[in-house]
């Protein structure tokens, strides 16, 4: 278990960038005030530096598809519970069920990959 753990803040970052690339950089921050600014996915180091545009996404949210809503919702989740909560359920994700339904095959090896090495944000 002790393996897995110092592997995990790693494991997670990879998929979180991962699934950023699918839903859009432009739905994210890289200028965070907790660590280095971040120019680009390549520079990113941290999750700290990969980070929901919270305004954004509430503004323009319409605009992406079911499956996008899904990934996006369940990723700033990981980032913040409540606004991550609010997302799934304004887009009619119910529960784990609904989420995975949402989601193709590369989106829900994401957040399997985001749960089982999510050590806190």
């Amino acid at each position: 278990m002790e393996a897995h753990y110092a592997q995990a803040q790693s494991a997670f970052l990879n998929a979180w960038l991962e699934g950023v690339k699918i839903v859009g950089e432009s739905w994210f921050t890289f200028n965070p005030t907790f660590c280095q600014k971040a120019e680009s996915l390549n520079e990113a180091k941290s999750k700290w530096q990969v980070m929901p545009n919270y305004e954004l996404v509430n503004e323009r949210i319409g605009v992406l598809s079911g499956g996008e809503v899904a990934l996006l919702a369940a990723m700033r989740s990981f980032y913040n519970a409540e606004w991550g909560g609010k997302l799934m359920q304004d887009g009619g994700l119910q529960g784990l069920a609904d989420l995975s339904g949402k989601l193709d095959l590369q989106g829900n090896r994401i957040i399997a990959e985001l749960m089982i090495n999510y050590t806190g944000w």
